[in-house]
């Protein structure tokens, strides 16, 4: 995959609405714990609510509310747009919880996660609800929502089913990002990671479900690498893409990393062979890691790949 190609792509995501219309275009892809989905949301515009809309479920991209690149950091702002009846009503699962907008992020095989309850969602919401209809707790599902153990409930909350399974809700719009480590350690707590698995640049082009593994001999490596994540600064991902061509340079195919945490959460992020790292759930905004780290740590996957 070239520059020009991840240029278009990131283009795609880019919205285009008129007050309450809106398109999207739905890729196919899939990885060993995620599943796209078309994802079509809402914001309730007298509360400045925020729905991060998507084109899969556990990409919950910031289409429209683009993010803005200040001296404090990444604004990624809140929106306001409502659901067309002109589209498919193939909605990610969302609700509105004190003025902020949840939409589902990945199923887990246990309920370890699990914390206090904290309210009911309506599940009132569809392509037909005018603006006054997105209220606190109304939503495109009617659950009941709990926190998630060791997440800052604005930023993470959770759904239980009958069979053993819970669901991840994540917002993340309305936030103002400066270093790595506000987001990937502070929000996401990947410092609590348990093991790294990964999928190679040609497994994911493929589609192929082949998952590779680092090892606890890797510990250092993976120490020094979420290390580098945490000191580097955020930027739009725009801005890196347009560097890359301004340097004649192209952002190659990326690795998927997954890490699983001590609480049983799975963390998505993609690297890029430039440097560059996004977390799967909010891609418009990235950091970039020195290209020397980089390379080494892709040639550590490579080596484990063989």
């Amino acid at each position: 995959m070239n520059t020009k190609l991840i240029s278009d792509a990131v283009s795609e995501i880019d919205i285009r609405f008129v007050d309450e219309a809106l398109n999207y275009k739905k890729p196919a892809r899939q990885t060993k714990f995620f599943r796209w989905a078309a994802i079509a949301a809402c914001v309730c515009v007298a509360m400045a609510v925020t729905i991060p809309l998507a084109t899969r479920r556990d990409r919950i991209d910031t289409i429209g509310d683009v993010p803005i690149l200040t001296e404090d950091g990444v604004v990624i702002p809140p929106m306001s747009v409502s659901l067309s009846s002109d589209i498919a009503a193939d909605m990610a699962a969302f609700f509105i919880y004190q003025g902020g907008c949840y939409v589902q992020y990945e199923w887990l095989d246990n309920q370890d996660i699990v914390g206090e309850y904290l309210g009911s969602s309506t599940g009132l919401i569809n392509e037909w609800t005018p603006k006054d209809g997105y209220v606190e707790l109304a939503g495109n599902v009617s659950v009941d929502f709990y926190s998630v153990n060791g997440y800052d409930p604005s930023f993470m909350l959770c759904t239980k089913d009958e069979d053993g399974r819970a669901s991840t809700y994540i917002r993340t719009t309305g936030i103002t990002l400066k270093y790595g480590a506000e987001f990937f350690s502070d929000r996401l707590n990947i410092d609590s990671w348990q093991s790294v698995s990964y999928k190679t640049p040609e497994s994911w082009v493929n589609g192929s479900d082949e998952v590779y593994y680092l090892n606890e001999a890797d510990t250092a490596a993976v120490e020094n690498f979420i290390a580098e994540l945490n000191t580097a600064e955020f930027l739009l991902w725009s801005s890196a893409v347009e560097r890359a061509e301004q340097a004649g340079e192209a952002i190659s195919e990326s690795y998927n990393l997954y890490f699983e945490l001590e609480n049983g959460m799975s963390i998505s992020l993609r690297l890029y062979d430039s440097g560059y790292v996004h977390f799967d759930g909010m891609p418009k905004v990235c950091v970039q890691i020195p290209r020397d780290s980089c390379d080494e740590f892709i040639g550590l996957l490579d080596r484990n790949a063989d």
